[in-house]
């Protein structure tokens, strides 16, 4: 299976490196609620509503643990049912409940947990 769009859901620092990375990999879409994140987005990245958003191949959820339940209601009939969806929360065992409570029981979950995130980006670099 071969990943064209990406979804990012949540446009703070892990959000945005998120983003930038995948650029170079295929067509990278944006949400935040807080619209003014988005007014200056990198090259291979957009602002997109939610429901375009959730529409991608991938959807990653780069939000506080704290807005996870809410977001993962917003998006859950939005995505298809080939849609991957993965998480960068880093509180597992709750988060990786939520994703499996709230989501349809096939849907296609990554629950990671990245062990470096944006203060390390510049010795490691982007991800490619």
């Amino acid at each position: 299976m071969r990943f064209e769009t990406f979804g990012v859901v949540g446009y703070g620092h892990f959000g945005q490196f998120l983003a930038a990375s995948l650029a170079r990999l295929g067509r990278v879409l944006a949400y935040d609620v807080d619209d003014a994140k988005l007014d200056d987005v990198p090259d291979g990245v957009r602002s997109a509503p939610l429901v375009e958003v959730a529409a991608a191949d991938v959807v990653i959820l780069a939000v506080p643990f704290s807005a996870l339940e809410s977001v993962l209601h917003e998006v859950r009939d939005l995505l298809s049912r080939d849609t991957v969806v993965m998480d960068v929360v880093s509180t597992k065992e709750r988060a990786g409940k939520l994703l499996e409570e709230i989501l349809p029981p096939d849907a296609n979950l990554l629950a990671t947990h990245p062990l470096f995130g944006p203060p390390s980006t510049p010795s490691v670099g982007p991800v490619t």
